[in-house]
């Protein structure tokens, strides 16, 4: 009988955020395909939603199922210090399981004032640290941590259809709800890009979270006949609707971004306005080689009808430099999980 390889997974999982769920499921996905005999414990305190075959959603504070495990992932997003990591020290002192950091952003609070000493001593717990992006490893670069510079890890997530009701061509709208000092800033914005995008196009708005559903409910100037706004927290779904826009304007969220390079739709990503002197959307952009398309949180409108304006009239060129870019990405994706499907194995 052939063993039954077990890997547990810590990170901002089950909530209904579109990215996390991306990444969760096509770890998943990646890994099944490499090692069929395989089976997940999420570790997360949300209620996990999605069901499907050898995933279990267990305590954050389960560390006996560890002992169980070929392979701890703590990781995806912008995971704040400290996230996961009772479950590190107990892994490698009591168990000696291997551990990995994989697709996360690494801000700048993980390399200043108090935190640094015990960030670098923890992050020395791991067997192998892979980051989704050069801004990344430029941090923890300065702390003397080796990583590895991959990419995200939800790119190729299949996506599932949805229904869609577009008139003419139409444009997808991300907006990401924010702190409450932000509040007036991002709505007035977000108004300003719908109207102006509601000129020429049918806008379907995306929430990529209950929040940010609940954030979208409150703009009165997308158009009936004009818009529509798709709930639904199936990322596979919101990468069909991104996929089948001819446009992408995401105003905070990070996963829209990755979602339209692997779809070469031509995208503008405004960065969100909480860490100070590091934006993973930023970060992300650069990346990608979409510099040129990201603005600042706290730019002017016409910052945004220029970028607008120059998306349009260079949608041919946007095109074929984002399909470069996927096949890069896909393959340093692949190559990324076939180095952690060999840890699981041991070889």
């Amino acid at each position: 009988m052939r063993k039954q390889y077990k890997i547990m997974i810590a990170g901002f999982y089950g909530a209904g955020n579109s990215g996390d769920e991306a990444m969760l499921r096509n770890f998943v996905y990646k890994i099944r395909k490499r090692i069929p005999n395989s089976i997940f414990f999420i570790a997360t305190d949300k209620n996990g939603l999605w069901d499907y075959d050898g995933v279990y959603y267990i305590s954050p504070m389960d560390r006996s199922r560890l002992h169980l495990c070929d392979l701890l992932i703590i990781g995806g997003g912008d995971l704040g210090v400290g996230f996961g990591w009772h479950l590190l020290v107990f892994g490698k002192s009591a168990t000696k399981v291997k551990a990995i950091n994989m697709g996360v952003s690494i801000n700048n609070t993980w390399t200043e004032g108090a935190v640094t000493k015990c960030v670098y001593e923890m992050l020395h717990l791991y067997n192998k640290i892979y980051v989704r992006d050069a801004g990344s490893k430029k941090n923890l670069d300065s702390l003397g941590i080796d990583c590895e510079a991959t990419t995200d890890i939800a790119i190729d997530l299949p996506e599932e259809p949805c229904g869609i009701l577009r008139k003419g061509e139409q444009v997808c709208l991300v907006i990401r709800e924010v702190a409450e000092k932000h509040r007036e800033q991002q709505v007035a914005l977000a108004e300003k890009v719908i109207d102006h995008i509601s000129k020429d196009y049918f806008l379907t708005v995306l929430p990529f979270s209950p929040e940010d559903a609940a954030f979208c409910k409150q703009f009165k100037n997308l158009k009936a006949g004009k818009s529509q706004t798709i709930f639904t927290f199936n990322p596979q779904h919101h990468k069909y609707v991104i996929s089948n826009s001819k446009y992408l304007v995401s105003l905070g969220r990070f996963h829209p971004l990755v979602y339209a390079m692997e779809k070469a739709v031509p995208m503008i990503g405004m960065t969100y306005p909480e860490v100070y002197q590091y934006s993973k959307i930023d970060a992300w952009m650069k990346h990608i080689q979409m510099e040129d398309c990201c603005m600042n949180f706290i730019a002017p409108f016409d910052y945004f009808v220029k970028k607008w304006e120059r998306l349009q009239n260079n949608s041919d060129y946007y095109r074929s430099r984002i399909k470069r870019t996927y096949r890069k990405m896909k393959k340093i994706n692949e190559a990324q999980f076939d180095e952690v499907a060999k840890l699981i194995l041991g070889e």
